[in-house]
């Protein structure tokens, strides 16, 4: 017989869980949005997390199960209509509960809801004009960085790739296919580089996990770059050689990633018409 995953007991033959405790499920998830909604903005921390416990207690569920109910109930709080999560403070308790609660956060739907939370305030730093704050990283720095060149932020996880045609297919009833397709659905994906994005005064540096030389990494510089355009996850930069194709950077937090080119294109404008 199988065990039902939210309480643990068994569930019958061909079962995974009871009805009765997926209703509880959903029921207590909506309670824990609305307590949420309610006092989570208003309240200590303490008691709203207190109060959270008690209603997901009450329903005896596997501690794995709890966690769910926890996790399922903050990120429904997250995509609320209201977009209560802009506000710093609420964001900084939002941050919280999943740190007094004791939540994995890989339990999270989107795995960069929460690293995105966390970049808010260097984000809003941004939007006002100010660089935020840099934290040392243990990562190797670039074998491509210059001496003179002032480090901004590190993202952990970086993918640039390009959109290129697809190999031809010598089939001819292939080829008439895809000759009757949108011309996009041609293209193929193509991941020119992964690893850490580092941004700096000067540039992009892409740098594989295992990279330390200057081969291995790529370098893009705010000079040579002609257009900036926010993309799914990430940003779609075009660069200004005549034979270059729009490239897209994705990383974790895609709206910081597009500030921060942001500011390292006007700083160079400023400074090429100071010269």
């Amino acid at each position: 017989m199988g065990a039902c995953i939210l309480c643990g007991k068994s569930a019958g033959f061909f079962y995974a869980l009871h009805k009765n405790c997926y209703q509880h499920y959903q029921t207590v998830v909506t309670g824990l949005v609305e307590l949420l909604e309610q006092q989570l903005a208003t309240q200590p921390l303490a008691t709203v997390c207190a109060r959270m416990r008690t209603q997901v207690d009450a329903l005896e569920f596997t501690a794995e199960a709890s966690q769910r109910c926890y996790v399922k109930a903050l990120e429904q709080y997250a995509a609320l209509p209201k977009q209560p999560l802009q506000a710093l403070p609420v964001t900084e308790n939002w941050l919280a509960c999943i740190q007094m609660l004791a939540l994995d956060e890989r339990m999270f739907v989107d795995p960069t809801l929460v690293q995105r939370q966390r970049n808010l305030p260097a984000l809003r730093s941004l939007q006002a004009g100010q660089l935020p704050q840099f934290e040392a990283t243990e990562q190797v720095a670039p074998a491509t960085l210059e001496s003179q060149e002032t480090i901004w932020w590190v993202f952990r996880s970086g993918d640039l790739e390009q959109k290129n045609p697809a190999p031809k297919n010598w089939s001819i009833v292939a080829q008439l296919i895809d000759n009757l397709r949108p011309s996009k659905v041609n293209l193929v994906s193509q991941s020119l580089a992964q690893g850490a994005l580092w941004l700096t005064d000067m540039a992009i540096h892409i740098v594989p996990e295992q990279g330390v030389s200057a081969h291995d990494s790529v370098r893009i510089d705010y000079a040579d770059i002609y257009s900036c355009t926010p993309a799914s996850g990430g940003v779609s930069v075009q660069l200004k050689h005549s034979t270059a194709v729009a490239q897209a950077l994705h990383c974790e937090d895609g709206r910081l990633l597009y500030q921060f080119i942001l500011e390292g294109l006007k700083r160079r404008e400023l400074g090429r018409k100071q010269i």
